[in-house]
């Protein structure tokens, strides 16, 4: 399953990329083909059924990291890098919920406006109150998940998830 280290800086770090921190780009996908095909026979990505065969999960390469985004680059369809544990641990769903994408598009807002004082992000975390319950399933740091990252993306000529029906994101 694993592609060697998974521990090497990329070659081509893409130059607007100064705001992410190391260990993110260290962090390489350890997901093959072969774990696809056995992650799509056991799990769901999908909300339904009927929408299951309008989506392929796709194993990155070893020079991609999680934080690499491509909206409309001419050369690959649209997709978007999703964690392994969303779908198996967590339960999130393709497309989207209204709710989702609202939130998803609060933290690209938040992004672009962030403090110049901070110049780098790590991965985030939710945490309660002392005494209070955010997620009842997982009361611990969930571990070893940075490198299973994985493409999700439309199969050709269906719209994709994130995307509405104006084409609009």
């Amino acid at each position: 399953m694993a592609r060697g280290d998974v521990n090497i800086m990329p070659a081509n770090v893409p130059e607007d990329m100064d705001w992410v921190e190391d260990v993110v780009l260290l962090s390489k996908s350890v997901v093959e083909e072969e774990l696809l095909a056995s992650f799509r026979e056991t799990h769901a990505v999908c909300g339904t059924v009927s929408k299951e065969s309008k989506y392929e999960l796709v194993a990155p390469t070893s020079e991609e990291r999680v934080c690499y985004y491509n909206l409309g680059h001419p050369e690959e369809r649209h997709f978007i890098y999703m964690y392994e544990c969303l779908f198996s641990k967590l339960g999130v769903r393709v497309p989207f919920t209204q709710f989702e994408q609202d939130v998803l598009a609060f933290l690209y807002f938040f992004h672009l406006t962030r403090p110049f004082s901070q110049k780098k992000f790590r991965w985030a975390s939710f945490r309660a109150r002392e005494g209070r319950r955010i997620f009842t399933l997982y009361e611990e740091s969930f571990h070893d998940f940075k490198n299973y990252f994985l493409k999700v993306r439309a199969v050709k000529g269906c719209r994709p998830f994130f995307e509405n029906e104006q084409g609009e994101y």
